[in-house]
């Protein structure tokens, strides 16, 4: 039987300002020429969902990730979100 995956609409909220943040990143380290993005993809919904499902929780059930926003440099702050396991499926939410 497989599990049922969701995440709440707070999951959603900050996933969203996540990216934006991101991206805002992103275009500062590009627009000034300090660094390529030649290999690096910005994460989506779906990304972050599939991380914090890869990596797991830690053991107060959260799950905590830097993501890269160019080839050399990283996001500011880790993306973090809860991992609620109710038995026939999992729910992520925000931190």
């Amino acid at each position: 039987m497989e599990r049922v995956i969701g995440y709440t609409e707070s999951f959603f909220l900050s996933a969203m300002q996540f990216i934006s943040e991101c991206a805002a990143k992103r275009k500062e380290i590009l627009d000034a020429a300090k660094d390529t993005a030649d290999d690096t993809e910005l994460p989506d919904i779906e990304a972050l969902v599939e991380d914090a499902l890869f990596f797991g929780p830690d053991e107060d059930g959260l799950c905590f990730n830097c993501w890269g926003v160019t080839d050399n440099y990283d996001s500011d702050r880790p993306f973090a979100c809860m991992v609620i396991d109710y038995g026939e499926g999992i729910i992520l939410d925000a931190a």
